[in-house]
């Protein structure tokens, strides 16, 4: 959910994101049932300072994570979620549960947000269209979001042919 009318980086955050059916305008934000993160986009220096003041006051409960806008100089996305509500840390729950070691788990990422999964999983692979520091943590290395880079990358991996898979999710 998002207010509509926010500041520039927000309007657009949300024209890059146009038909994302989790993205919906709402007159007025209220937590979820199961509200797993918060994000907001804005200046980076004012999320910045943001991020310092909600640090001090819930670092034993929160994770906070700044990323810079890659996209749009100046912008950035503060997210906020509980501590331990990540992907690492459900990727590891999964793998125990699963008795699967990490070094047998594939992961994908384009964000910062992604560098504990990263550093996780025995083979990162990281989209070309990815933030600097993300790429240097990759294993590996596939085409971007925008040229189905993690669908390519699969049906390498797994021998599929795509022309094929594309064909039959037409009908």
């Amino acid at each position: 959910m998002y207010l509509p009318g926010g500041n520039d980086f927000q309007r657009l955050f949300i024209e890059k994101r146009a038909g994302e059916p989790r993205l919906k305008p709402s007159s007025r934000l209220s937590p979820l049932d199961k509200t797993l993160s918060v994000t907001f986009v804005g200046a980076h220096s004012r999320l910045e300072r943001l991020s310092e003041d909600l640090h001090l006051a819930f670092a034993d409960a929160v994770t906070l994570r700044l990323m810079r806008d890659i996209c749009h100089e100046g912008g950035a996305t503060l997210e906020l979620s509980g501590r331990g509500v990540d992907k690492v840390h459900r990727i590891e729950k999964l793998c125990r549960e699963l008795g699967i070691s990490p070094s047998n788990v594939t992961v994908f990422g384009d964000h910062l947000n992604d560098l504990a999964m990263f550093r996780f999983a025995g083979t990162s692979v990281a989209v070309a269209n990815a933030v600097p520091e993300l790429k240097h943590e990759a294993t590996r290395h596939c085409a971007s979001n925008d040229e189905e880079g993690v669908a390519l990358y699969l049906c390498e991996a797994f021998d599929l042919d795509i022309a094929a898979i594309k064909e039959r999710s037409a009908c």
